[in-house]
């Protein structure tokens, strides 16, 4: 997915092998739409909008929005970075995953979204298998907000994440108070 949004950027000629001097529009859009997709789950649209074609002007709108403050450059780095990040490139770890996740010694929250396309569920489960105390928890079990929602906009997902961090932090600080 990642791959397909730096492509859409790539492609458009106003991207200029990254020597832009406004936002690449065109790229811009078909970058947001795809993020769309994998962001948000199927059920998500289906509970915003009426009919599927409702969707349309919605993203258009959306598209719009993001051009004022989209950097192409920018994404690109992210996703590579984000690709390309891997704990068992940690030095000792000889390129293990598992033997660094293993290694992780502090308690550990991860929160997921539910219906995430982009970070399915199985990947930090799978993660949290291998690391000593790691608490996993879904942001809300019942929503189908997805990727999104970590993202803010929903404000039932951030008193969720507000919630479980509080609760984590309470924990591993003895109610706030620092521990030595």
């Amino acid at each position: 997915m990642l791959e397909a949004t730096r492509k859409a950027i790539m492609a458009d000629p106003g991207w200029n092998q990254g020597n832009y001097t406004k936002a690449p529009e065109n790229g811009g859009r078909l970058w947001r739409d795809i993020m769309f997709l994998a962001a948000r789950s199927p059920e998500a649209y289906q509970s915003q909008f009426k009919s599927p074609l409702d969707v349309i002007p919605w993203l258009q709108q959306q598209e719009t929005n993001l051009m004022n403050s989209f950097d192409a450059n920018d994404w690109l780095y992210q996703t590579w970075a984000y690709e390309r990040h891997d704990v068992g490139a940690t030095p000792g770890m000889e390129g293990d995953t598992k033997k660094a996740l293993d290694s992780i010694k502090a308690k550990t929250l991860i929160l997921l979204g539910t219906k995430d396309l982009l970070n399915p569920e199985w990947e930090p489960r799978e993660a949290a298998g291998s690391i000593r105390d790691a608490k996993v928890v879904a942001i809300r079990p019942e929503s189908v907000t997805g990727h999104a929602a970590a993202g803010g906009a929903n404000p039932a997902d951030v008193e969720a994440i507000n919630r479980e961090t509080g609760a984590f932090l309470d924990q591993v600080t003895d109610g706030g108070k620092r521990l030595n």
